[in-house]
């Protein structure tokens, strides 16, 4: 039934990109219709992405077999010795907060010093921040990209950094082995949020619409993050087109909060045009991907018969989240 209908919007899709030829110079039609026309939603959607016309350089995303997001399965997970605690650059930094269209995206200004360093963790290298995105949803049981167990938060902050130990860019790295790190904030509706996030969301009036951007200044990123060493990490791809498998994950093990009316102000974020049919830029998330038998490690120490020099798994390991309204920053696992 899938198959079927995959090939009936495909063959509807062709026909509109066949009378697109006869308006478009033939050297851009490719660039032109899908180098950034992808959605979250209907025949330009994650179900499309790399599949027949749209970007056949996006082959990865229906192809892959380490792409993210992924279900946090519980029973899955391997403790590691070895993993380090995770190291981000308590700096105040000034970047751009930009409405894309499919993402809001924070992005350190070019002339920002000193440079924001992540370190530690599973990473061999030293990465350099490079944005930050949101992913969130119109209702409070969808919006993130990970998943615990199959329970799905209603945000998900990611912060992006580079490999600038063995490349020149982020562009470079995102192309290259282990060129990117990505680090996972699951966010839940509590009672108050972090000062620098609070800093951040406030400025969601001035980005309500597509290509609209704002100047931030002084905010810290490492304040955004919870107060936990803990964390699971996996090797898997960026979320969105070309999905390149080229991103070590880190999932933080403690949620993250914002209050309901930081929540409805995200709601209220379009991905039109001003002036253009309303539409929400909310349940912008990838929906989650085949783990294939990928090892997902974690630094949770858990008991265990063999002893705390081995790795190891607890099969009986309950992984669930606090109530989301709680506003109590406890750990994920229980």
């Amino acid at each position: 039934m899938i198959n079927s209908e995959i090939q009936e919007m495909a063959a509807s899709k062709m026909i509109f990109v066949t009378s697109i030829f006869l308006l478009i110079p033939r050297g851009f039609v490719a660039a032109a219709i899908w180098q950034e026309e992808w959605t979250y939603d209907g025949i330009s959607g994650p179900m499309f992405w790399g599949r027949g016309l749209i970007n056949p350089e996006w082959s990865l995303c229906s192809k892959g077999k380490r792409q993210s997001p992924i279900d946090i399965d519980p029973n899955t997970l391997l403790f590691d010795p070895n993993l380090k605690p995770l190291k981000l650059d308590k700096i105040l930094i000034n970047g751009v907060l930009v409405n894309a269209g499919h993402s809001l995206l924070f992005g350190i200004d070019n002339s920002s010093r000193p440079i924001l360093n992540i370190s530690g963790g599973p990473l061999l290298y030293k990465y350099e921040f490079h944005q930050l995105s949101l992913h969130f949803g119109l209702l409070n049981d969808r919006g993130s990209e990970h998943t615990i167990n199959g329970k799905a938060f209603p945000l998900e902050i990611q912060v992006y950094g580079y490999n600038v130990d063995l490349y020149n860019s982020y562009d470079e790295a995102m192309e290259s082995p282990q060129g990117i790190v990505a680090i996972s904030v699951l966010i839940g509706i509590g009672e108050s949020t972090s000062e620098d996030l609070a800093i951040l969301l406030d400025q969601l009036k001035n980005v309500e619409y597509k290509n609209q951007e704002v100047t931030v200044k002084r905010i810290s990123i490492a304040e955004m993050l919870p107060e936990t060493q803990n964390y699971i990490t996996y090797e898997g791809s960026m979320t969105t087109p070309g999905c390149q498998e080229t991103v070590t994950w880190i999932v933080m093990n403690k949620p993250g909060y914002i209050t309901a009316d930081q929540m409805d102000a995200l709601r209220r974020v379009r991905r039109n045009d001003l002036g253009g049919p309303p539409a929400p830029l909310a349940n912008n998330y990838r929906p989650i991907q085949n783990t294939f038998d990928r090892l997902i490690r974690t630094n949770i120490d858990f008991p265990s018969v063999k002893g705390r020099n081995c790795i190891t798994m607890k099969g009986s390991t309950t992984y669930r989240a606090n109530s989301l309204n709680s506003g109590r920053p406890n750990d994920i696992l229980l």
